[in-house]
């Protein structure tokens, strides 16, 4: 046995058991060896990297989504990292209450991050008590999330979460018995209910295509006018130009975080919503965006003409939600009369 003592840099002083002298070495930390027991076992859920994953069936709510990863043969393997991946849905039969997720779009990256986080989990703690009665009430049999993992080897996981407990959620996996508790914001963003794969995009646009946003709040209008590849507005003096660039790139993509539950109460507030932003371009229809209520902070917004609102954070909508005074320039700060070209 040997025992570790004070690190004294640089130096830690360690004794042999059964022996009075103490010696100082280097290259050696106590830090190491100050860890709870816990500390010491394995915390991770899979033994297997994500980049291996083949197939997956994500099961929750009213939905089950069945993912197939197209593979991309490169000198006759295919190498190619799960954060480049390239998915089809698959159609299934419905099982039970769970009905088939069914679109023409997926949310690609939204499907790699599900992927590559799950299997890339750990467990912040140990659940080991194993009599059936406490395990039957940690909510495995009718499970809040299930996803089926099938990898190249030909082996399959199943990922179960639980019930939530102070904070927690119960997790384990299908080829052990160990139970793990993990923190419900490290997992909240990889078991939304399957139809969260689909396409959450709002406004993708070619700045070139742009002529006129209006932004309505309550009795106030803001009106911006696209000239000369530049924003101009006759509310506005002189264009805050960090502003005016952070709202060239949200134009070019806005999409959700995920979709809105079909029963939430937040969803009443679209019928009268905060804000009215509205997209006009050189051609075709206006783009029409209705921004609702606040829950925990995030912003319920709807693309009128889409069957499905999103939640995004408020900072995603950045300027479009500013009023004329924030949008002036902090070397011109007084509000003007800067015309626009008509």
């Amino acid at each position: 046995d040997l025992y570790v003592g004070k690190t004294i840099n640089p130096y830690t002083m360690v004794r042999v058991a059964g022996k009075d002298e103490v010696w100082k070495t280097t290259g050696v930390s106590g830090n190491p060896f100050k860890r709870e027991v816990k500390d010491w076992r394995a915390h991770a859920l899979f033994d297997i990297k994500s980049d291996h994953i083949q197939k997956m069936v994500l099961e929750a709510g009213e939905h089950v989504a069945t993912l197939e990863r197209i593979p991309v043969i490169e000198d006759g393997h295919d190498n190619q990292s799960i954060h480049d991946a390239q998915w089809k849905l698959i159609p299934s039969e419905p099982s039970g209450v769970l009905q088939s997720v069914a679109g023409d779009s997926l949310d690609i990256e939204f499907i790699n991050r599900v992927a590559s986080g799950i299997v890339s989990l750990r467990g912040d703690d140990f659940d080991d008590i194993s009599s059936q009665e406490h395990v039957k009430e940690l909510g495995f049999e009718a499970p809040m999330f299930r996803a089926k993992i099938f990898f190249t080897e030909g082996r399959s996981v199943e990922f179960l979460v639980g019930s939530l407990k102070e904070g927690k959620y119960f997790v384990k996996t299908s080829d052990s018995a160990q139970i793990f508790l993990i923190q419900k914001e490290r997992i909240d963003h990889l078991i939304y209910p399957p139809k969260n794969i689909l396409d959450k995009t709002l406004v993708a646009l070619k700045l070139d295509q742009l002529k006129k946003i209006t932004i309505s709040q309550g009795k106030d209008a803001f009106v911006l006018k696209r000239t000369d590849k530049r924003f101009l507005s006759e509310q506005v003096r002189e264009m805050d130009e960090k502003k005016a660039k952070e709202l060239e790139n949200l134009l070019q993509k806005l999409e959700g975080l995920r979709f809105v539950e079909k029963n939430d109460p937040a969803l009443l507030s679209l019928e009268k919503p905060r804000a009215t932003i509205r997209i006009e371009l050189d051609k075709g229809a206006p783009l029409v965006l209705l921004v609702g209520d606040t829950k925990e902070n995030e912003l319920i917004v709807q693309k009128v003409g889409q069957k499905d609102a999103v939640w995004i954070r408020p900072r995603m909508l950045g300027a479009l939600l500013q009023k004329p005074g924030e949008w002036e320039s902090t070397h011109n700060p007084k509000v003007g009369a800067q015309t626009a070209a008509p």
